[in-house]
């Protein structure tokens, strides 16, 4: 069990990580000018202590832009210890409409 210290630490990077990420995708739609961003893919690293599915749920409730905000998340775990990102996430492709 962890306990609420770690949970909170955990808590506080994920919202980071997940900042962090929606303003990157943001940026990058904004780059492209593009009508809809239609999809937000993300890869997690083998060795990163992020989970999948808590990720998704985060990016859901933290992306407000309206560029973004109906977008769907797809976030894929990597099982390649040995890649450059094994110890990170990043945000691998958008996907959109327009622009």
């Amino acid at each position: 069990m962890r306990s609420s210290r770690s949970q909170t630490s955990s808590s506080v990077h994920e919202s980071k990580l997940v900042l962090d990420l929606v303003a990157r995708a943001e940026q990058v739609a904004r780059d492209n000018a593009p009508e809809v961003v239609k999809e937000l893919h993300i890869r997690i690293g083998a060795l990163s202590h992020v989970e999948p599915t808590a990720l998704q749920r985060h990016m859901e409730i933290f992306m407000q832009d309206p560029l973004l905000a109906n977008a769907t998340v797809i976030v894929t775990k990597s099982t390649d210890e040995d890649a450059r990102e094994a110890r990170g996430v990043v945000l691998t492709s958008i996907n959109v409409t327009g622009g």
